[in-house]
C-alpha cells in the first residue's frame, strides 16, 4: 500500500505520523494503545480527525506526484 493510500484510509494515527502528516486541531484527544495505520507501529494512537484527516500530507503528496 502506497503512503498516500495509506494517509486517504487511516482511522487512527500516532501522534508522530499526525504531526507529519497533519495538524492537531483539537484541545483534547482520546488517546489509546493499537496500531498506526500510517506507520504500522504499536504506539498510542487516536482519531485522524484529531489531525484534520492528514489533509497536509495528502495534499502534499498529491502534488508531488502531478509534478513528475
Amino acid at each position: 500500500m502506497t503512503l498516500l493510500n495509506k494517509l486517504l484510509t487511516a482511522d487512527v494515527v500516532c501522534d508522530e505520523c499526525g504531526t507529519r502528516y497533519g495538524k492537531y486541531s483539537v484541545g483534547c484527544s482520546s488517546v489509546w494503545e493499537s496500531i498506526c495505520h500510517v506507520c504500522d507501529e504499536k504506539k498510542p494512537v487516536t482519531e485522524v480527525r484529531d489531525y484534520g484527516y492528514l489533509q497536509r500530507g495528502i495534499d502534499e503528496l498529491k502534488a508531488a506526484l502531478n509534478s513528475d
